[in-house]
């Protein structure tokens, strides 16, 4: 398996970034693009780069896959809780994934909550993609929300 993984159907198209670090990247989700070798989907990465803002982290702000603080995402967390009033800021990476008839699953451990996150994306056979998110703690974890979140372009078409 490459750097990318992806889901087709019905004219739509959604595209990870497994090699983004610390946690996957998605790097379309919209019109079907068509066949694209790992050149290409490398290069849909790079011109999907979003600048760097002012008054903001030095990095590009980029969707993970698990959006957290420590990645300099300020919008939603994908989670929110802690242990015992600690391990508030989870650091989740990337330990696993599998890609087959059309569903993507990856599995993310986090040192810091000791939660093992494992995030499901199913596309229909319509292109309707559902996302999942399943949580399995090492130790007592206090759960506040938990969110699957997908990047959604200004002008969606």
């Amino acid at each position: 398996m490459g750097r990318f993984a992806r889901l087709r159907a019905a004219g739509v198209g959604f595209v990870v970034d497994l090699a983004a670090q610390p946690v996957p990247v998605v790097v379309h989700w919209g019109r079907d693009l068509g066949e694209l070798d790992e050149s290409g989907l490398a290069a849909l990465a790079f011109v999907g780069e979003p600048a760097v803002l002012n008054n903001s982290v030095d990095v590009p702000r980029r969707c993970s896959v698990w959006p957290t603080e420590f990645e300099g995402w300020a919008g939603t967390p994908a989670l929110e809780g802690h242990r015992g009033g600690i391990a508030t800021t989870p650091r989740p990476r990337l330990v696993d994934h599998t890609l087959a008839d059309n569903r993507l699953e990856l599995v993310l451990d986090d040192e810091i909550t000791g939660l093992r996150v494992t995030l499901v994306y199913t596309m229909d056979s319509s292109g309707v993609l559902s996302a999942r998110a399943t949580l399995v703690a090492s130790e007592d974890y206090e759960v506040a929300s938990v969110s699957t979140l997908l990047p959604l372009p200004s002008r969606a078409v």
